[in-house]
């Protein structure tokens, strides 16, 4: 089986776990996906694509600037599907700060069967259990619905009209009132009369909570719900991020910093 250098990713073992950590919602309780689906293109590093039986998908980018260097050997870009825990696993297992990701696999379809990770004394080859057939189980439909000032267009195409600028903190208020109310009716998303509103539980649940949450709103008043994923992702993320929807649409939360962007999108919960 040919195993030939595709694309090399140079960076630190730390910078290398962040970047892995943030694409997969790592928090102290682990990682929410068990693998990722990596594409080195010669502007960028990204994640393009999710299952299709999930009720979140991630759509991650990096710019080539927030590593040591990046190579891609081939003429287009490398893909390669790992195992997170795995790669978190052996990124710590190293001594050495310093690390070279090499994608190894075959030139012609251009997928990873190997994640080569090497230091000054150290080499580790992690297996990569998918190749170019799994394309057909995911879904990479998701660059293709945001534009280029990443706002989230709908099946209509229209992009999402309600908008919320806030924080990490006060999705993670959100997610935990739900959790102390021990209410079974999901995570609700609320705009009301242009503020960003927390309503959480009623006389069947533990407790019934109500608060004005931080947020810059602007669009129609939405009240959707949805699944654990967002209690999941408000507790990876720190920092100032951008909520989308519309009524009865999915969530999209994106966050932006000078080298990366990261895009997550929750479908509506539905009982």
């Amino acid at each position: 089986m040919t195993r030939e250098p595709l694309a090399t990713l140079s960076a630190s073992r730390s910078g290398l776990r962040q970047m892995v950590d943030l694409a997969a919602l790592g928090t102290d309780d682990g990682v929410y996906y068990d693998e990722m689906l990596v594409r080195v293109t010669g502007e960028r590093v990204e994640t393009p694509a999710g299952k299709r039986d999930t009720s979140m998908a991630a759509y991650c980018t990096v710019a080539h600037e927030a590593f040591d260097d990046v190579t891609v050997h081939i003429d287009g870009p490398a893909v390669a599907i790992f195992d997170i825990d795995a790669a978190l696993g052996w990124l710590e297992w190293l001594a050495a700060e310093q690390v070279d990701v090499v994608l190894l696999g075959d030139p012609e379809d251009a997928f990873a069967g190997t994640l080569e990770l090497r230091t000054s004394e150290e080499t580790v080859q992690v297996a990569c259990r998918h190749g170019p057939e799994v394309l057909g189980t995911v879904t990479t439909e998701l660059p293709s619905r945001f534009d280029d000032e990443d706002r989230f267009r709908l099946e209509d195409g229209s992009v999402a009209p309600t908008r919320v600028e806030t924080d990490a903190g006060a999705l993670e208020r959100l997610a935990d009132a739900v959790d102390l109310a021990e209410t079974v009716d999901g995570y609700p998303f609320v705009v009301d009369d242009g503020e960003f509103v927390l309503d959480v539980g009623s006389e069947l649940s533990l407790a019934h909570a109500t608060a004005t949450l931080d947020g810059e709103v602007s669009g129609p008043d939405v009240a959707n719900r949805y699944s654990a994923e967002l209690a999941a992702l408000a507790r990876a993320l720190d920092g100032d991020v951008v909520v989308q929807t519309g009524a009865g649409e999915p969530l999209v939360v994106v966050q932006s910093g000078s080298l990366f962007t990261l895009r997550y999108v929750l479908l509506p919960a539905s009982w």
